[in-house]
């Protein structure tokens, strides 16, 4: 085998095939090469297929401008199909490599990143499919499209698939990523006779991507009416000409199941609001209220870039979780409890106010504490007690609150009814000190922006959640735990195993009913995403 590589190589030189290929790859765009020839060769082992070798495609590689993992795993690729071609072979280009070069013309489009595109590819790959086999009398073509390819394949992969690579940090994101498998992708990718595997993302992702493309439909045939009232409240049977835009919105956004292009206020419209409210997060009163009006007239480009805002952000999570999770979307105000890969079901929650962020980040709840102590966090104690105190001497007795120590000045409120925490909190221990609790505030929850703690997120069914997360625990029974909750006595509860707790932060999904949803940037994230 080596000495055919080594007649192959000769007969490319005299032929002055490479500098042809020193050409067509200057040809591409960004993808520069270096000032040193590459030396092409292709072996045929079999009818149907070429091979190529770990000194061609290190010297390929070095002529390119991609990333360093672009190069390292293009490399693992093939050395662990023992340099076989998966995009051309003797017949032809395969029908893999056309389909998912088409998949990355049309995220190009839709994404608004030319950069996914490279320029030769697209011509070798349509002489490919107009000549077949015959455009690979040259086995430099051969071996220009199938380097080319798998490049450019990993290198819209990574960035699509994987996203931001440094930054997500940066934006407050502190989940731990799960390395993507790209070059298992690129193995079952060429594998298959021609359909594309499943991406190696959410199902969540795959979701917001197809409604990514019918916005962009909707904002090329004009986007939403605008919608001009002064009157925000109607009884069925009114009449009012803005009545007609509203109709025409909720429609496009399939609020509306039925065209109506009437001005009469009726309770089909009313319960196409209420919808259309649920989905965004408003007070859910089928009425037409200043909120609601503000959110139907925002342009469709708005919720165009939130939802490339929020795919980034799916990016950067395994593309498969535990099976069993709790998951805190924090511009939601919700809890969410999966089970077997199933939400069973939702609780809101109340988040951090936008100084006293709740931070993104993954845990695992490792035990439950009834009847808590709340230790008071020092800035807590120095901006807000102490100043309590020097107004009031009585301040720590009237509020069941004890000095745990005095150098530094350390106070905790007691176990009892009134008590911060309420009657139980969840732990995951942190470096951000942040957990799930109950609260004596239960009014808060009625609210329909709930960003009110000081980082901490309260449950508004504490007990609940309790239950399901010990229903396993045979010493932990409903009675047990109702029977401690009546006293006043801490009492702590091991969670084994622990359970994974995801606090994320989105705002655009498609929800388990397959509703879009949006919801405000409380913390003003999104906007470093733009």
């Amino acid at each position: 085998m080596a000495t055919k590589y080594r007649i192959i190589h000769m007969v490319f030189l005299k032929l002055g095939l490479v500098f042809f290929m020193l050409l067509a790859i200057g040809c591409t765009g960004k993808e520069k090469p270096v000032a040193k020839q590459a030396v092409i060769s292709v072996a045929v082992e079999k009818q149907s297929d070429f091979f190529t070798d770990s000194i061609t495609v290190t010297t390929f590689l070095k002529t390119i401008k991609v990333t360093d993992s672009v190069k390292r795993q293009a490399y693992l690729f093939y050395k662990q199909r023992n340099f076989r071609f998966a995009w051309a072979s003797a017949s032809g280009i395969r029908a893999a490599a056309t389909n998912f070069y088409t998949q990355i013309r049309n995220d190009s489009k839709f994404f608004g990143d030319d950069n996914l595109i490279n320029p030769l590819l697209d011509s070798l790959i349509i002489n490919a499919k107009t000549s077949g086999s015959s455009s690979f009398n040259s086995a430099l073509n051969a071996q220009t499209l199938e380097l080319l390819a798998t490049t450019t394949f990993l290198k819209y992969a990574l960035k699509m698939y994987g996203g931001i690579s440094q930054q997500s940090k940066n934006l407050e994101w502190h989940i731990p990523r799960k390395p993507k498998k790209y070059v298992e992708f690129l193995d079952a990718l060429s594998a298959s006779a021609g359909e594309i595997p499943k991406e190696p993302v959410s199902t969540q992702y795959s979701q917001l991507k197809k409604v990514l493309v019918r916005y962009q439909q909707l904002q090329v045939q004009g986007g939403f009416p605008v919608i001009n009232s002064q009157r925000l409240t109607f009884a069925v049977g009114d009449t009012n000409t803005c009545l007609v835009q509203v109709k025409a919105h909720l429609l496009l956004t399939g609020d509306m199941a039925v065209k109506d292009t009437s001005a009469v206020f009726d309770s089909t419209l009313a319960k196409a609001i209420m919808h259309y409210q649920a989905r965004m997060g408003l007070t859910n009163n089928g009425k037409l209220s200043t909120a609601t009006l503000a959110e139907l007239n925002k342009p469709i480009g708005i919720y165009i870039k939130q939802i490339l805002v929020n795919l980034e952000r799916l990016r950067w999570l395994p593309a498969t979780m535990e099976s069993s999770f709790l998951l805190v979307n924090i511009p939601e105000y919700k809890l969410h409890i999966v089970s077997d890969g199933k939400q069973l079901w939702a609780t809101n929650v109340v988040v951090g106010k936008a100084a006293k962020r709740t931070t993104i980040f993954r845990d695992d709840v490792s035990e439950i504490i009834l009847n808590p102590y709340w230790n008071v966090p020092s800035s807590i104690t120095r901006n807000e007690i102490i100043p309590h105190i020097n107004r009031n001497a009585s301040y720590l007795r009237n509020n069941n609150m004890e000095v745990v120590s005095q150098h530094p000045f350390t106070v905790r409120q007691k176990p009892g009814p009134d008590n911060s925490l309420g009657k139980m909190k969840f732990l995951f221990p942190n470096s951000y000190n942040i957990y799930l609790h109950d609260t004596p505030a239960k009014e808060l929850f009625d609210a329909t922006k709930r960003a009110f703690s000081h980082g901490c997120i309260r449950v508004e069914n504490p007990l609940r959640l309790a239950q399901y997360l010990l229903r396993n625990d045979a010493t932990m029974p409903v009675a047990k735990i109702d029977s401690i909750l009546t006293t006043n006595t801490q009492y702590a509860i091991p969670l084994k195993p622990a359970m994974p707790v995801y606090i994320v932060y989105y705002t655009a999904w498609v929800d388990g009913t397959g509703q879009l949803n949006f919801r405000n940037d409380i913390y003003g994230l999104d906007k470093k995403l733009f």
